[in-house]
């Protein structure tokens, strides 16, 4: 039996998963299994895995349910002790496993995050989190974290760059997959795992997130709401009571970064509907302020004009406005 199992979710990206697969082949520890789910393709995708001479390498075929079903069709078949994932359209490093295990061996961590580089750009997550002031090292949310220290660590997890015990990925309960989910279903788990467990944040950048290659990453404002945003209760039932304040303060200001996406993209409405539904992002007032005056038109003409009404009747009439709201 493999030390480490590997899963692939594969749909439609026959030109890119023998590059994956390669990078797995090219990993300096070699006692590790290999399952691709093809996930319905309708491409020839499964055909070229299969014609890779490699007995480690085992490919399962299901009907279309989505990347976190995929996953958790390969979780069911893993034997091994830890269990790590890579997406058809990614590379690791070939440090990426030795290093991943060799850390959560020795640091007494449920889970590994690795860093990665952002491609074609080249940007390192590594100065992503520097410039936030956060270290590498080994983590365990107490509940009285900076919620946008916080959101900052979820944001470099990710299903590709995570290497965990088997048991704890089962333990808390898999990748989210209802609906065919496609955006966030692996944060969602992961965040679960985070506020639960302790796990390790390391370097140097072990994986290649192909950015062009990745439909989801290109067009992710366009895509429905993670399960975090759109269903906070799968995380929320799963976190500890002193962690829940948290947990609702760090969803708040994903939120708010979600609705600047929008906006950047056009799409106010969408960012306005979210605002409202998370108003708990308010308590970052200037970053707010901007995303909600860009939502929707006259909205900061409005504002500036009821503050002018205000301070004219109250000079004139001696009567302030705001001051009889708060008596009322």
């Amino acid at each position: 039996m493999a030390e480490v199992t590997i899963v692939i979710p594969l749909y439609n990206k026959r030109s890119l998963v023998e590059r994956a697969i390669r990078s797995i082949q090219e990993q300096t520890f070699e006692d590790w299994r290999l399952i691709v789910v093809d996930d319905g393709s309708t491409d020839d995708g499964g055909d070229i895995v299969r014609g890779i001479a490699d007995g480690r390498i085992e490919l399962i075929r299901q009907s279309n349910q989505g990347p976190g079903a995929a996953r958790n069709a390969g979780i069911a078949r893993a034997e091994s002790e830890f269990i790590a994932f890579l997406d058809a359209d990614d590379q690791w490093y070939p440090w990426y496993l030795a290093n991943a295990l060799d850390a959560i061996k020795k640091n007494d961590v449920a889970m590994v995050i690795s860093m990665f580089h952002e491609w074609p750009h080249g940007t390192d997550s590594t100065k992503r989190l520097s410039d936030q002031n956060i270290s590498l090292g080994k983590y365990v949310i107490k509940g009285d974290e900076d919620p946008v220290r916080c959101r900052a660590i979820l944001s470099v997890m990710a299903a590709w760059n995570s290497l965990l015990y088997t048991q704890t990925v089962r333990k808390h309960g898999c990748f989210y997959e209802r609906n065919k989910c496609l955006m966030g279903e692996d944060k969602t788990l992961l965040m679960r795992i985070a506020l639960n467990e302790p796990f390790m944040l390391i370097g140097p950048a072990a994986v290649r997130y192909h950015t062009e290659d990745s439909q989801l990453a290109s067009f992710a404002w366009a895509m429905p709401l993670p399960p975090y945003l759109e269903r906070p209760e799968v995380v929320l039932r799963c976190c500890p009571t002193e962690k829940r304040q948290l947990i609702l303060d760090t969803l708040d200001v994903f939120a708010l970064y979600k609705a600047q996406q929008y906006v950047e993209f056009g799409k106010r409405f969408q960012a306005f509907k979210l605002l409202m539904r998370y108003p708990g992002a308010k308590a970052y007032r200037t970053k707010y302020r901007d995303c909600l005056f860009q939502t929707i038109p006259g909205y900061a003409g409005w504002k500036l004009f009821k503050k002018i009404i205000s301070k004219t009747v109250q000079r004139f009439c001696g009567y302030s406005v705001e001051k009889n709201k708060k008596n009322m």
